[in-house]
């Protein structure tokens, strides 16, 4: 799960698809596909949410 919002997080900071896919060695499809979900997800998965609680 960290990975998920790490991606998420670091999609919402800017950075590109292929720029996650080759800094963390996962597939573009993959990255792809976890960032698609949580744009789709419910508010409490939303990056905001996520630094709240990291922080909190």
């Amino acid at each position: 799960m960290t990975c998920k919002r790490n991606l998420v997080a670091r999609r919402a900071g800017g950075e590109s698809l292929r720029t996650l896919a080759g800094g963390t060695g996962i597939g573009l499809a993959v990255v792809h596909r976890v960032v698609s979900e949580a744009d789709a997800a419910p508010e409490s998965v939303q990056p905001e949410s996520i630094s709240a609680t990291v922080s909190g």
